[in-house]
């Protein structure tokens, strides 16, 4: 038997899964997704879109100023934030999407 959990990173604010066993034992950990599948996309000012985390966007505005979207946040997407751009590519450099935590 185990227990699915959901961990929120808070050095990186990436959501990642752990599956362990009732006793605590660790079954499986997923790595981190790439970059475009780890932060919410929060709607901002003028078709500026925000990776958001479960407190504020990357770049600062606290989680009750934005719109959170249902899809993932990406750099790539024409509108992106760049300060949250900047900071999500920071943070991506320290823990990379092959990395198991």
């Amino acid at each position: 038997m185990s227990s699915d959990e959901v961990w929120n990173c808070v050095e990186c604010d990436a959501v990642y899964d752990d599956v362990r066993r009732m006793d605590g034992v660790l079954l499986r950990r997923r790595p981190f997704p790439p970059a475009d599948q780890r932060w919410a996309g929060a709607s901002g000012e003028a078709g500026v879109e925000h990776a958001v985390t479960y407190e504020a966007t990357l770049c600062g505005i606290d989680r009750d100023a934005v719109i959170v979207m249902r899809h993932f946040w990406s750099a790539a997407k024409p509108g992106a934030c760049a300060e949250c751009r900047t900071v999500a590519d920071g943070r991506v450099a320290r823990w990379p999407a092959e990395t198991g935590r």
